[in-house]
């Protein structure tokens, strides 16, 4: 017997289009957006020095709990089909898969060009806040981050999360500290911890390892995407989401197996169908030149030097 799947997992770098995927998706009245629920993944996968869950940690008790809390998040919402984005999913794509094998994956993918100028943006801002020491900028995170939670189980969970995770090992309230600055062992940081992260910080400018995030993740998704069913999977790109998004939307709905009527198109907020290519113009030369050999092989590979050539 086939079983009933009810969750969407989209998988994709940070800024290639994940948030604005979710938020589409969630126009739908029988899809719920579960925004980035990295608090329930993180009691049972703990933070360590990379963002790569333990596949040890998988046991048969976690298997059931994780389940078992996105049936419950299904049911308060009252739609058939959770979607949740939460960003070091490009990195276990297996574990979440053995969790839900009956899941419907989205990868999105985006040039890696303006991935890396919008990467190197908010990377900018967390190091200002911290830099700064910038305590209230950092509890503004953290509330508008329980803003997008709708239920308090979920609040309360997340806010227990961080507090635990900010006392961990002898760790006090401290803006250096706090929150996601743990994981970064306290320097500034933001994005997906890859393996080998530390040296390669330490070793390029931050523009160079915001472009290799941006490698690492797509690398993550592609090592394990063939291992997926055919009909659970779906690839897109962002370029052609915010530039044909019916047509887009359209071929993810048959993904799940779900109606559209064509008044749904009409809840879509405005996109903006010129977000693109803007590494030509806010990039600088030497910043180009850094992230050039970097990103270049899989630029190629995935066509986007053809459209848009360095």
């Amino acid at each position: 017997m086939t079983k009933r799947y009810n969750c969407v997992f989209i998988f994709g770098s940070p800024r290639s289009g994940t948030t604005l995927l979710e938020n589409l998706l969630n126009n739908h009245n029988q899809i719920a957006e579960w925004y980035e629920p990295y608090y329930l993944w993180e009691q049972y996968f703990p933070v360590q020095d990379t963002d790569i869950w333990q596949e040890k940690n998988l046991t048969q008790k976690v298997f059931k709990k994780i389940r078992t809390e996105f049936e419950i998040y299904r049911r308060k919402s009252g739609k058939s089909i959770i979607v949740d984005k939460t960003p070091p999913h490009a990195f276990n794509l297996k574990i979440i898969h053995k969790i839900f094998p009956e899941a419907k994956f989205i990868h999105i993918l985006r040039d890696g060009r303006d991935v890396t100028l919008s990467i190197k943006k908010e990377w900018e801002k967390r190091v200002k806040i911290v830099r700064q020491k910038n305590l209230s900028g950092q509890i503004r995170l953290i509330i508008n981050m329980l803003k997008r939670q709708p239920y308090w189980r979920y609040r309360f969970m997340a806010i227990s999360h961080e507090i635990q995770s900010s006392f961990a090992a002898g760790k006090t309230l401290n803006p250096k500290k706090l929150f996601n600055k743990a994981r970064w062992k306290g320097e500034p940081g933001w994005g997906p911890r890859f393996t080998g992260w530390q040296t390669y910080l330490h070793s390029h400018t931050p523009i160079e390892f915001n472009a290799m995030q941006w490698v690492r993740s797509v690398e993550a998704v592609f090592d394990s995407w063939a291992d997926l069913p055919e009909n659970n999977k779906i690839e897109i790109r962002y370029e052609d989401l915010i530039q044909s998004p019916e047509n887009i939307l359209q071929q993810l709905f048959k993904l799940m197996n779900i109606d559209v009527t064509s008044s749904f198109f009409n809840k879509i907020s405005k996109i903006n169908h010129r977000n693109l290519n803007k590494w030509e113009t806010e990039l600088s030369h030497d910043e180009i030149e850094k992230i050039k050999p970097i990103l270049s092989p899989w630029i190629s590979q995935l066509g986007y030097d053809k459209k848009f050539p360095w």
